[in-house]
């Protein structure tokens, strides 16, 4: 699987927890930020969270990766190179419309952006921010979001 940071971002599975269960596939998350120390930052504590992690640098790696693998929750910055999060946003929802996507940014201006969004995202946080934080977020808006059948 491909991955730009330093952890292989290889699928998790819990072990089972009786001899001859099933095991279960852990949920991926595909995080998409140009910076390389948010994208190691968000992959550890999503790791210690129970995910598995892809990593993208920019929106045009972080499509491909979508379109290939299918994660269960996209956390994109706003502002990258090459596409940003706002296109990618909108490419991710024309595709499935019910993907939960999260919007992560360090700018302050983001609110007034958010508001003239045609897709919003189902989420945003404002860096920096706390596991704790990016918890709350992600458990709202995987509890928000209508499962896939």
């Amino acid at each position: 699987m491909e991955t730009r940071s330093n952890l292989p971002a290889l699928p998790l599975r819990k072990k089972p927890e009786k001899e001859g269960e099933e095991k279960k596939q852990m949920p991926m998350a595909l995080v998409v930020d140009d910076d390389h120390n948010v994208l190691e930052i968000m992959t550890q504590m999503l790791l210690r969270e129970g995910f598995g992690v892809y990593s993208a640098l920019d929106g045009v790696e972080g499509w491909d990766i979508y379109i290939k693998y299918k994660p269960a929750l996209v956390i994109t910055d706003i502002y990258m190179p090459r596409k940003n999060g706002i296109l990618l946003l909108s490419q991710i929802k024309s595709e499935n419309p019910e993907q939960p996507v999260i919007f992560i940014t360090g700018y302050s201006n983001y609110r007034q952006m958010l508001v003239s969004l045609k897709v919003p995202p189902d989420g945003y946080i404002e860096k920096p921010f706390t596991r704790k934080q990016l918890m709350e977020t992600i458990d709202t808006v995987l509890v928000d979001t209508p499962k896939k059948e």
